[in-house]
């Protein structure tokens, strides 16, 4: 099959209320993404089938709905979104970018989403290993929960530098969230702020056995009720190394471990309220050379070792964290 290219000329392209549906071996470039728009006022704006081989690059894709809507989904592991701009709002839920079972390679991508009444999320992770990197969420406002990158279903997604600012959301605010899925995340930039009410801000957020590797990341969740840096629960395990979590808040944690395993090396763990905190009894927080910012608790049964560590004025603090 000979492969093919369209190349689009500046301009606000309006679907109305259709999808563009990509083919196989044809490929769709604009002029920039500053001067070509691909618009929709339906459901989906750009859907990319299951063995579909093709790239969109270099414009801008909306959607705009008075229900939800997502601006680009793909279930092809074939598929490259590069140097795109995703703009996603909607009464409802909005979704920007949606992979969907598949291992395709987004990079270079920006995402916009706000909804008025329901949830908003910038890049979904539904199964599959794709490969995420140089991507950018904002997460401009949601009446429900507000999420940068949200990972499920078995997914084994590579995020390598990723961005995320999660603003005005009334719920539950996330960096990155995992469910029952194993992200390798490298060099990422994770602010979640401006939260009030439910589960306040979390960093990055791990549930039912979900597994994690995450290095060079700096996490910052501020909130007015509770925040969280990195939030492991559910059987879940972090494996951490030159990293940076804080959680400022009311209440605020560095890492909270409930029902989960953490190891933390070369790092900083930094809450207004307590740096590290064991929930249940069978928590294990295991921190080597790194900076502990704030008091720390363990609950009666649960593992905290400190080796090589030291408190938020450099003074080291002993076996136990203290």
């Amino acid at each position: 099959t000979d492969p093919w290219k369209i190349l689009v000329e500046p301009g606000i392209f309006d679907l109305q209320g259709a999808t563009l549906t990509m083919k196989d071996f044809i490929d769709i470039q604009g002029s920039g993404r500053d001067v070509t728009y691909i618009r929709s006022f339906g459901a989906q704006t750009v859907l990319v089938p299951a063995t579909v081989n093709a790239e969109l690059r270099d414009l801008t894709v909306q959607s705009f709905t008075d229900a939800s809507g997502t601006a680009v989904e793909t279930r092809s592991s074939e598929f490259l979104l590069t140097q795109v701009n995703l703009e996603a709002v909607s009464a409802t839920n909005a979704t920007a970018f949606v992979s969907n079972g598949a291992n395709p390679r987004v990079s270079e991508v920006f995402a916009r989403v706000a909804s008025e009444q329901g949830s908003s999320v910038g890049y979904q992770v539904i199964g599959g290993a794709p490969v995420i990197s140089e991507a950018f969420a904002l997460i401009e406002s949601a009446a429900g929960n507000g999420t940068g990158f949200d990972v499920l279903d078995n997914a084994f997604p590579t995020l390598l530098e990723i961005r995320a600012l999660v603003l005005g959301v009334n719920r539950t605010g996330t960096g990155l969230a995992s469910n029952n899925s194993r992200p390798q995340v490298q060099n990422c930039n994770l602010v979640i702020g401006g939260q009030f009410g439910g589960q306040g801000s979390r960093g990055i957020f791990l549930t039912r056995e979900s597994n994690a590797t995450i290095k060079d990341c700096v996490v910052n969740a501020v909130g007015a009720f509770q925040a969280a840096g990195l939030w492991v629960e559910r059987d879940s395990e972090a494996k951490v190394n030159e990293s940076t979590f804080a959680g400022i808040a009311n209440t605020g944690y560095g890492l909270i471990n409930r029902a989960g395993t953490t190891q933390v090396d070369r790092g900083t763990l930094e809450g207004s309220t307590r740096s590290v905190i064991n929930l249940g009894g069978g928590d294990v927080a295991l921190i080597g050379a790194s900076r502990l910012v704030g008091p720390v608790q363990a609950a009666l049964g649960s593992t905290l070792s400190c080796a090589q560590s030291y408190n938020g004025v450099n003074a080291p603090v002993n076996p136990a964290c203290l």
